[in-house]
Formats: C-alpha cells, structure tokens, sequence
C-alpha cells in the first residue's frame, strides 16, 4: 500500500491515490468512487467507510464527513492525523470496538470539558465520529 506523506501536504493525485490503494488493501472496510467532475476536469471522490462484514452501508445509520473540498482543506489532512474525536455518550460500544481495532489513533472523548476546550478538542481533531443514532438529546451542541 502506498505510503501516506503526513510531513507536506499532498496534491491531488497523490491523495486519490492513496485513497484508492487504501480501498484496495481494506475492501471489507472501505470503498472509493467518482460522483462527478471538478470544474478542473478532476474527479471528485467520495470514500464509504463500513464493516461490511454487518451489511452494506446502506443499511446502517450513517455520518457524513465533509474533508478537502477546498484546496486550503488539504492542511487538516496532514496535521490532524490519528485523532479522532467522539462523544462517549453516544455509541459506546462501537467507540470500544473502533479503539480495539485501530490502537494507532489517538480517540479523544468529548467529556467534562468546557466549551471552549471541546473547542479546541474538535479543532485538533481530524474528524469528529458520531457513533449514535440521530437525532437525541445526548448530541453534541453546534453552536
């Protein structure tokens, strides 16, 4: 599999690529496809991430994750790697069984925290996983 380059920032074709050698090492896990074109002519891609082994993805509550879809956006690709940022109220269980399998990233749990250090939690984070079920009162605030 291809070696992700987390000390510069990656062009485009470069991160496509790693995107779709990582689908081709994980099929159980991970698929990438194209949903259209840039203005530039470029694809743009979309990655699916599931057990598979429990059904499609299709079948199971879903988190949608906007990432890199700015040119400026490629930095949190590169800075904020293995950390991941969640609400341990929600999805405890599948919260265990993300940490069992992946132990190389750093899960910060969002709890009795201020807002402003869940601030800079989230902002520190590559990407916030909701592992809940929508909507409930134990979500965590957007404001």
């Amino acid at each position: 599999m291809r070696e992700y380059g987390f000390d510069r920032y990656l062009r485009y074709d470069e991160l496509a690529a790693w995107l779709r050698d990582t689908a081709a090492a994980h099929p159980e896990l991970m698929a990438v496809e194209a949903y259209g074109r840039s203005h530039e002519g470029r694809e743009l891609l979309i990655a699916t991430i599931t057990d598979t082994s429990s059904g499609s993805h299709d079948t199971k509550p879903a988190h949608w994750i906007d990432a890199n879809i700015h040119s400026v956006e490629l930095t949190a690709g590169v800075e904020k790697h293995l950390r991941v940022a969640v609400n341990p109220a929600k999805g405890k269980q599948s919260i265990e069984v993300f940490t069992q399998r992946y132990p190389d990233i750093d899960v910060i749990e969002l709890k009795d925290m201020t807002r402003e250090e869940v601030a800079s939690e989230l902002a520190a984070s590559a990407i916030y996983i909701d592992f809940g079920h929508h909507p409930g009162r134990d979500r965590m605030p957007r404001e």
